[in-house]
């Protein structure tokens, strides 16, 4: 399962807040850290896709006792 909320959806964190931050940084960077937006910026070893594309949620454990 997974759970995805952004800061905006946070009532607790103030919108004056997140205005400063996003002043504050790359709009990239507050995305990430604020909005749950997590992409490439050229420098990683694998490409997200590439690494999604591996995943297959039927494997099971293996048993090696």
């Amino acid at each position: 399962m997974r759970v995805s909320v952004k800061t905006t959806e946070c009532q607790r964190i103030p919108a004056r807040f997140l205005e400063r931050e996003r002043a504050a940084m790359p709009s990239a960077r507050f995305e990430q850290e604020y909005m749950c937006c997590f992409t490439g910026d050229g420098t990683e070893y694998f490409d997200r896709q590439l690494i999604e594309a591996a995943y297959y949620e039927m494997v099971t454990a293996l048993d090696i006792r």
